[in-house]
């Protein structure tokens, strides 16, 4: 009896308790309207096609039978870009089909636009892959037992109201509504700001462009213009700004806070030291002018001649350029003599570091892949490992990047096209857990002859990695005067705006609980999630958190 009134006086005590958890539980779970969304059969539903969402960055072969969800559910932050995927299936042909889809409005009635893309798929070996996404504008066909995949963007302003929107996509044949589903968006409650804290560096081949477009005679570099501002919209610098630096209407892209970064004068460029002189007089006016500028005379140093250059060079802009910022992005070892090695020698004269993220591992682990040692065991005893040096460098000012190519391949994050969408984003949050300030990539635009199928960009190099140096594709294919984008550069452009929440997400949570959130997706450089959900959630619980915490 005793016993019994013990129990009954504890359940008493504990029942409070019980119901605060309850209640702080139901107050913190998130509202997911896709959670019991139930399918919506259209006014002349055709059950013979199949209607599936996928994430933004997951691919889906053309063979591969697509799974997925019903709705999808869009998260974003205020002046954001982000997207999803719908895939249509059919085990037998169609022809001359439509898609639409309406605005994303809240209850308020505000809205967000909406884009459609169709994707084009080009062969990776053993499937045919999805990348470039050309806008959606005409009738599009199905081919029997084959996917076909569509890319849902939308973005934000700074002023776009937080709280969920919906939109209605439509599937058509002719005017007959064949298939419907309901897409929905959170805005949370932050703003990410023009300014980016990730720096890019890519180039975008100014020949190739305009040999696509077989534009030979001048037209006052308005083109290339196109092009830069569309990556420059998806927070990807070139190497080189529409105008010369000398020109006012350059001003405007210097002053603009997307623009992270610019080369002043070109690879192996000729000096001429009265112009250098004129641009440092320039650019000096602003120093955000200045620290925007770089220098890129020498590309992967191998040999001591190289590494004479790059003293050459460093010596010459001291006299004429002074304060100067120099890459010159390195990826193996060079013992300059028995006590010195490469970038000791090089710390006179580099102040951008840019190395490959194999570098982010000591020379003993990665005594089994020798190709991958930027510097041996016996230089981390001497000078502690890469890792700590580069921590050493940002102490007197210098910046840290570090860049990928047709290297490392798997199982190295890369952005090549047979790797997993997802492995795209992860190398983002690996750039934030290693402390790198910016990302280097080598060309967005090194096309083959028909880049729209043939994906292999350096065949003597390595015959099987695809769309390397290729993250847009010339629209003079398809009728635009402009670029074609792709899922890879959605995805880059998505993990620097991870980055960007990485970034803002140390500020107002601490270091410490945001490399927790960092651990979920990568522990280390090759212990990695390659899990689409396990990204997924991760990222929700980042958004959530920051925006709990800009609220407070």
């Amino acid at each position: 009896m005793r016993r019994n009134n013990y129990i009954k006086k504890l359940c008493l005590l504990l029942l409070p308790v019980l119901l605060v958890s309850v209640f702080l539980y139901s107050c913190n779970k998130e509202f997911d309207p896709t959670k019991d969304y139930k399918p919506i059969i259209a006014e002349h539903e055709d059950s013979t096609l199949k209607l599936t969402f996928v994430h933004s960055f997951t691919k889906v072969a053309q063979d591969e039978k697509p799974k997925g969800n019903n709705s999808y559910y869009i998260r974003l932050a205020k002046n954001e870009i982000e997207g999803c995927q719908f895939v249509l299936y059919s085990e037998n042909d169609k022809e001359n089909l439509t898609a639409e889809i309406t605005e994303f409005k809240n209850e308020a009635g505000d809205a967000i636009p909406a884009e459609l893309f169709i994707e084009h798929y080009i062969s990776t070996g053993d499937a045919m892959t999805p990348d470039p996404i050309v806008p959606l504008s005409s009738e599009f066909n199905l081919e029997g037992s084959k996917s076909q995949a569509f890319y849902i963007k939308i973005k934000t302003t700074p002023d776009t109201p937080a709280g969920i929107y919906e939109a209605m996509l439509s599937i058509k044949d002719g005017s007959k509504t064949i298939k419907q589903a309901k897409v929905f968006a959170k805005v949370w409650d932050f703003t990410l700001s023009e300014a980016t804290a990730c720096t890019t560096a890519m180039d975008l081949s100014h020949w190739a462009v305009y040999v696509k477009h077989e534009q030979w005679d001048s037209d006052d570099n308005e083109l290339y213009k196109i092009y830069y501002d569309y990556l420059l919209e998806n927070r990807v610098n070139a190497y080189y700004l529409p105008y010369d630096l000398l020109d006012p209407r350059v001003d405007e892209y210097l002053d603009n806070p997307r623009v992270t970064s610019f080369c002043i004068t070109g690879y192996k460029t000729d000096y001429n030291f009265d112009r250098l002189r004129a641009i440092h007089e320039k650019l000096s006016q602003k120093e955000e002018w200045f620290d925007k500028g770089y220098f890129y005379y020498v590309d992967e140093p191998t040999d001591m001649h190289l590494l004479n250059e790059i003293e050459f060079h460093g010596m010459n802009l001291e006299t004429v350029y002074p304060g100067y910022r120099m890459v010159a992005p390195f990826f193996t070892d060079i013992a300059v003599d028995y006590k010195t090695d490469q970038i000791e020698f090089m710390s006179d004269y580099i102040r951008i570091w840019c190395n490959k993220p194999y570098a982010y591992k000591t020379a003993k682990e990665n005594k089994k892949e020798p190709k991958y040692i930027v510097q041996s065991e016996k230089y981390d005893k001497q000078y502690g490992t890469y890792a700590e040096r580069m921590e050493e460098f940002k102490k007197r000012g210098d910046k840290v990047w570090w860049y990928v190519c047709w290297e490392p391949q798997d199982p190295y994050t890369n952005i090549l096209m047979e790797q997993k969408g997802v492995v795209h984003r992860v190398l983002f949050w690996q750039q934030k857990q290693y402390n790198v300030d910016g990302f280097l990539y080598y060309a967005v635009n090194n096309w083959t002859e028909n880049a729209w199928e043939d994906a292999i960009t350096g065949k003597h190099l390595m015959p099987h990695v695809y769309g390397d140096g290729v993250l847009i594709y010339d629209g003079a294919h398809v009728g635009i005067r402009g670029p074609v984008g792709s899922l890879r550069l959605e995805a880059v452009r998505d993990g620097i705006e991870d980055f960007e929440y990485l970034t803002m997400a140390e500020k107002e949570l601490g270091k410490k609980k945001t490399n927790k959130i960092i651990k979920k997706v990568s522990k280390s450089i090759l212990d990695y999630t390659k899990n689409d959900e396990t990204f997924v959630k991760a990222r929700i619980e980042l958004g959530n958190k920051l925006e709990k915490a800009l609220k407070k």
